[in-house]
């Protein structure tokens, strides 16, 4: 797991915050709520990770307010978008030289639909990601071994991120089962709802339960800590040949764990631009055994 830092804690306090501010008319409520962030805050040890801070304080605010899926309008919205473009983008990719890598781009591109990481997803930057993302450049070192993996492998777990991305994940799973029909895929999806983080119920909006055998992992928190997940998700993610990570949370959670995993996610803060010196925005295709 990733050691949460100073920063997270705060990035993860001023997140709930602005939350609260949108969704609450009570503005005389808002002491006693932010006693029992900081409340959280103070408690949090150095060994747990941000995402976990992040489902705790998330549920002080769902329970305060009786709410239980503040982010549904956006993720209902963000899986309509890209469904409109899902024919376009997965002709682009099959008339592509590599569509297993152009694939695997695209699904790069969508991790930036994260409410989780961002107080909004501007659609023009989507679009612009978007239109470039063919182009991106990846290690090629880390291809040849996600390739030779996947020639060999019997069993892969795909453990998505958000709503709205999932179109794209369901694309790249589509090429995958095409390129490599003896590989038996399956898909997790995040137990409970956690800000945009894509559910069960988003998988059947966008059809990916038509397509791969579609998981819950049991847990609120934005990311696959094993401790917390189902026994059933845990079992899967141990059983299987390789694994397949999308988003900084599921990174954060799985960082360290030794397992055989690959991780496809967008820099989306200072934390991660810092450590694999990147731009903001710019994509990681990489390895648990090179971190």
């Amino acid at each position: 797991m990733m050691e949460i830092s100073p920063d997270c804690v705060l990035c993860t306090i001023k997140k709930i915050d602005n939350l609260y501010d949108q969704l609450s008319e009570i503005s005389s409520d808002k002491l006693h709520f932010m006693k029992k962030i900081y409340h959280l805050a103070a408690e949090a040890e150095q060994n747990d990770t941000a995402p976990h801070l992040s489902a705790k304080m998330m549920r002080v605010l769902l329970k305060d307010m009786n709410l239980e899926d503040p982010y549904k309008k956006q993720k209902v919205a963000y899986n309509k978008l890209l469904l409109t473009k899902e024919f376009g983008i997965e002709s682009l990719i099959r008339e592509s030289k590599k569509p297993v890598i152009a694939a695997l781009k695209y699904a790069m591109v969508g991790n930036l639909i994260d409410f989780g990481a961002m107080d909004d997803v501007p659609e023009e930057e989507l679009e612009k990601l978007l239109a470039s993302a063919i182009n991106i450049e990846l290690d090629n070192e880390i291809l040849d071994e996600f390739f030779l993996q996947l020639e060999s492998a019997n069993k892969l777990v795909y453990i998505g991120d958000n709503a709205g991305e999932i179109v794209l994940d369901k694309i790249f799973v589509k090429i995958l089962t095409e390129k490599f029909p003896n590989l038996k895929i399956a898909f997790i999806v995040r137990g409970k709802p956690i800000f945009n983080d894509a559910t069960m119920e988003d998988a059947a909006q966008i059809g990916l339960n038509e397509l791969v055998t579609v998981y819950a992992n049991g847990s609120d928190i934005p990311g696959t800590q094993l401790d917390y997940i189902s026994k059933d998700a845990l079992s899967l993610i141990e059983d299987a040949d390789l694994v397949l990570a999308k988003g900084q949370g599921n990174f954060e959670t799985l960082v360290g764990c030794g397992k055989n995993i690959f991780y496809l996610f967008l820099c989306k803060c200072d934390l991660f631009t810092k450590r694999f010196n990147m731009n903001k925005f710019d994509g990681v295709f990489t390895h648990e055994s090179r971190l």
